[in-house]
């Protein structure tokens, strides 16, 4: 296993810092400088940038049961993301997300508009482990098959270089 990026500087690092052992793991208190903190305490999402949905907190929800970030309809789109710049293009990542459906929406994960996971709608927690190269600059945490209010679920994402 390699060493996490120190992703871009909102929370402290950027991508010209050592790399240094951090996540992106809101609730069990690891970080990746960059993509802050989605505090459970205070249910900030505002550092994710909600691009055709609705982004809310549910800290009573996750793998672990201690939060986890909630992609939901916005009541117009049938697909939207948080997003969040942090990575540099050309760059090699392992990522290894925890996501939910709710039986109808599914998870997908995205490097820019490049297509990296497409979860199952199933509404049970699942993670998987993910290397690849980074073609763009933000990483999407999105869902697919909204309409009807329908939400999928995102926890846990570790980032790291492999």
């Amino acid at each position: 296993m390699g060493l996490v990026a120190p992703l871009c500087g909102a929370v402290g690092g950027s991508l010209a810092q050592t790399p240094s052992q951090a996540y992106v793991d809101d609730y069990h208190r690891r970080f990746v400088p960059g993509i802050p903190l989605m505090d459970r305490e205070t249910l900030d999402t505002a550092a994710w940038a909600q691009v055709d949905c609705v982004l809310t907190n549910d800290p009573g929800s996750g793998p672990f049961g201690d939060g986890a970030m909630q992609v939901a309809d916005d009541g117009v789109h049938n697909d939207g993301y948080a997003s969040q710049v942090c990575l540099a293009p050309n760059q090699a990542y392992r990522v290894l997300p925890w996501q939910e459906g709710d039986g109808t929406a599914n998870p997908r994960l995205y490097c820019g508009a490049t297509l990296l996971e497409s979860g199952a709608p199933a509404m049970v927690w699942a993670t998987f482990d993910l290397v690849f190269v980074a073609t763009a600059t933000d990483l999407r945490l999105a869902g697919h098959g909204f309409a009807g209010g329908h939400t999928v679920e995102w926890s846990d994402i570790t980032i790291l270089i492999p």
